[in-house]
């Protein structure tokens, strides 16, 4: 629902958010010194796209999850969790 922030080109002619592309699995960015274009949309677990964020309300775009252990129900959008000055540790994953 975020209408500002870094928007770059999709590989399929749409716009997204830069951060998203960076956060929501399945997405990546082709170019890293450009940052651009964001690729991997259709790789988007469906599922992300149903989640309700915390931190808004809405159910629009998708949605990242709370990974702390033990299994916290909280669905995020990424811009929405920026700007509530939420942090998610970086680690490489393990699959």
């Amino acid at each position: 629902p975020m209408e500002n922030g870094a928007f770059k080109p999709t590989t399929d002619g749409k716009w997204a958010h830069l951060s998203c592309a960076i956060w929501i699995p399945g997405t990546q960015v082709v170019d890293v010194r450009r940052m651009e274009p964001i690729t991997g949309l259709e790789h988007v677990r469906p599922e992300l796209f149903n989640l309700v964020c915390s931190l808004c309300g809405y159910k629009s775009g998708a949605c990242i999850t709370c990974r702390h252990k033990g299994g916290c129900p909280a669905a995020f959008h990424v811009t929405c969790a920026q700007a509530n000055n939420l942090y998610m540790d970086i680690r490489q994953r393990a699959d």
